[in-house]
């Protein structure tokens, strides 16, 4: 009985086992229950067979030696002690192992899994290869209850039992040697560079993965419900006419006027005009930005577009949007005198003459500016955008067909997201030797589908915070392949783009989306970065309650110096009025956390990209979704609760708002600078690693602004600059100092 308790108690610790180890590597709460139940029986069997198998072979020896001990008095006179025969303490009776084999094997065939009927032969061989069943395997003199009911695995007749060796060796190898990426090392040893073991873009594919199949549901439940929508407005309209045709004026006994049909509209055009009746979300971009029916069902990518000169390598939404969008791009011009001096300045010079660049950032008026500058200095270009929300389609057709070749249309879908940066990386008769990147989508496009592109590629430009730090990550892991210059922490960049610039935007945003009146609001910021501080300035200077979470203490001392709570999310996300993310990273808000925030609550993101909030765990089917106006959504939950999500947890001020064209030109500036600096670097200047930007140059982008202020430095005098140590013309400050 004792035995059969200890059995019970192995059988009860497996499972638990089992369950562990799904619970810590198989992700089960977002998976399907059958598949999980799969899993957990699979795994479960499996390490059943590698626990219990050893107590059905000591069981099986000792019958055998009962046996043996039987057949020898039977053959002999002298009768054999059976206490020769030592009973293991892990005896089992036969029918206990019967039953329980059974369980297995008929539960396996069940499942129709064929790796759960192949699993338990694969222990045996396992057990095989160390020897703990190698007496019953050998002699076939008595098998174990196992090998009854499961059969053996000799399924190559040359090798017969030599397979239950050879076999789990071949596995082992195979398995260590894939674990390892034996195989892409070895072919990048020999000269074929391979991009291998590498955790987050694994994880970028499978999160696509999961876009796209959401994007798609996404789509035909929109098609299926403007059908629906106006098929309805349809019999509406003819019964109303049908009534009306069947009414008479009773003096005359003629027909009333039939009133024009005004009832049906355009299904594009009707819900453009609730866009922009409600909400001023897009006036930063033309009124024009929409579009006809006609084109709005058609992909840009389906439709032949050509420019005015003939000019035919670009895709657009609409070229003939072009005189608008030069429009933009003229005013943005009359705000953005940094670039436009360095324009001017090396413009005879052409220090980017036979550079090759492929940009992919946000494609806007201030964009184009930056684009026409390169060009004027000298480069080719070919551009995408890294959001699928932020384009400016006028300004994008000004630039086809000023002959830029250019990839972006305002709401690309993800898979039109990756075809257009592949457009700009490999075309015919073209290889770039500089990438402009926000957010490192292009870098990794590059790295894992045209690896060979980095050896004429003389650097990569980084101008975001998630970018730099996915730069950091392959340098690191020793997978950067050429030098790169992170331009997001250059002071240029950081103080002005990141602090002033979404100091103003963020508010901007949320009035455009929401109308929201913000005095008394209680607003969490996550992250206290150069954007978070920034956030938190002009929220707290109209009257909101703020709280701040950070994970650095420094951060977090800062903000408390400010003014502001440094909280937890899960201390106040149910009272908070509104969320902001300025990380750039993910995950930061997840389900857990907006199934705690109270109803009407806004969620919004101004870090990068939409990881920061976890939006595909809201597309679930207890959630519906309802778009109230251009980039904001609700999600109602079964009890009523609204969240309004803003651009689908994308940059909310690129998308629902416009940046100040002053802000943008340092930005400009500084990557026009940077991007002069890494193509013209005499050779060995910079290493496959990261830098940042020479101080030396970071003032030279912010004297090129000081004129606008008609502001005036002061000079050093030679001793001032001897007592200082200090160059007369800079740089002023050391790499460490922080402004």
């Amino acid at each position: 009985m004792f035995q059969v308790f200890s059995l019970l108690v192995e059988i009860i610790l497996v499972f638990a086992l089992t369950a562990a180890l799904l619970h810590r590597y198989g992700d089960w709460k977002r998976q399907n229950a059958m598949i999980v139940f799969v899993v957990l029986i699979s795994w479960y069997f499996s390490l059943l067979t590698v626990f219990v198998l050893p107590l059905d072979i000591s069981s099986t020896a000792y019958r055998q030696c009962l046996q043996s001990n039987v057949s020898t008095a039977l053959n002999e006179t002298s009768f054999r002690d059976p206490a020769s025969c030592k009973e293991p303490w892990s005896y089992i009776p036969d029918r206990v192992f019967q039953r329980l084999w059974r369980i297995v094997y008929w539960t396996s065939q069940f499942l129709t899994w064929l790796i759960s009927r192949l699993t338990p032969p694969l222990c045996l061989n396992f057990l095989g290869l160390i020897h703990m069943d190698s007496h019953i395997i050998k002699s076939h003199i008595l098998e174990t209850q196992y090998t009854q009911i499961m059969g053996h695995m000799d399924v190559i007749s040359i090798i017969s039992d030599g397979f239950n060796i050879y076999f789990p060796i071949v596995m082992i190898i195979i398995s260590t040697a894939t674990y390892f990426n034996v195989g892409s090392r070895l072919l990048s040893i020999i000269g074929f560079p391979q991009y291998f073991a590498d955790d987050e873009i694994t994880e970028d594919i499978v999160t696509e993965g999961q876009r796209l199949a959401i994007a798609e549901k996404d789509r035909r439940l929109r098609k299926g419900l403007l059908a629906k929508n106006e098929a309805a407005e349809s019999s509406s309209y003819r019964t109303e006419q049908t009534n009306r045709r069947s009414r008479r004026d009773p003096g005359s006994g003629e027909n009333l006027p039939e009133p024009k049909p005004t009832g049906v509209l355009k299904k594009t055009n009707r819900y453009r005009s609730r866009s922009l009746s409600a909400s001023s979300t897009d006036s930063y971009s033309s009124s024009c930005t929409g579009s006809s029916s006609d084109e709005s069902d058609t992909s840009p990518r389906d439709k032949e577009q050509r420019n005015s000169k003939g000019f035919t390598d670009f895709c657009i939404k609409n070229i003939n949007l072009h005189a608008f969008g030069r429009r933009e791009i003229e005013i943005a011009e009359q705000e953005m005198p940094g670039i436009m001096a360095l324009r001017k300045r090396a413009a005879e010079d052409k220090p980017l003459k036979g550079a090759k660049i492929v940009g992919c950032t946000h494609v806007n008026a201030q964009t184009a500016v930056l684009i026409e500058t390169l060009a004027e200095l000298g480069a080719k270009v070919r551009w995408t955008a890294c959001n699928i929300h932020s384009t400016q389609n006028e300004v994008a057709a000004a630039l086809a067909e000023a002959g830029f070749s250019i990839f972006a249309w305002r709401g690309e879908s993800e898979e039109d997201f990756w075809w257009c940066i592949d457009k700009c990386v490999n075309a015919p008769d073209w290889q770039p030797n500089i990438l402009l990147d926000d957010g490192g989508d292009a870098t990794h496009l590059t790295l894992k589908k045209y690896p060979t592109i980095f050896k004429s590629l003389k650097g990569i430009v980084e101008e975001s915070v998630t970018g730099v730090h996915r730069l950091y990550q392959l340098s690191r892991a020793g997978k950067l392949l050429v030098p790169a210059m992170n331009v997001n922490d250059s002071v240029t960049k950081t103080k002005f783009d990141n602090l002033y610039s979404c100091r103003e935007s963020i508010v901007e945003s949320l009035k455009r989306c929401t109308d929201v009146m913000f005095g008394g609001k209680q607003v969490m910021v996550c992250g206290y970065g150069e954007v978070g501080k920034g956030c938190c300035q002009s929220l707290k200077a109209l009257g909101c309650i703020v709280y701040v979470t950070e994970i650095d203490p420094i951060c977090a001392l800062q903000a408390c110096m400010d003014g502001y709570k440094v909280v937890k999310v899960n201390e106040v996300i149910s009272d908070v009025d509104i969320l902001i993310t300025a990380t750039g990273n993910k995950n930061v808000i997840c389900r857990e956390h907006i199934d705690r925030m109270k109803n009407g609550a806004i969620l919004c993101n101004m870090g990068h990209s939409n990881t920061e909030i976890d939006v595909a765990s809201m597309r679930t089917p207890e959630l519906m979704w309802e778009r109230v106006r251009s980039q904001v959504e609700h999600v109602i939950w079964p009890d009523g609760k609204r969240i309004v999500l803003l651009a689908e947890g994308r940059l909310v001020n690129m998308s629902c708002s416009s940046l100040p064209s002053f802000v943008v030109s340092i930005t400009a500036a500084t990557e026009a600078v940077a991007l002069i600096e890494m193509f013209n670097a005499p050779s060995g200047r910079y290493k496959a690693d990261v830098y940042l930007l020479p101080k030396k140059l970071d003032e030279f982008v912010a004297s090129l602004h000081l004129p606008t202020f008609d502001a005036h430095l002061t000079e050093l005098t030679d001793d001032q600059a001897k007592y200082l140590g200090l160059n007369k013309n800079g740089p002023f400050k050391p790499h460490y100092y922080r402004y």
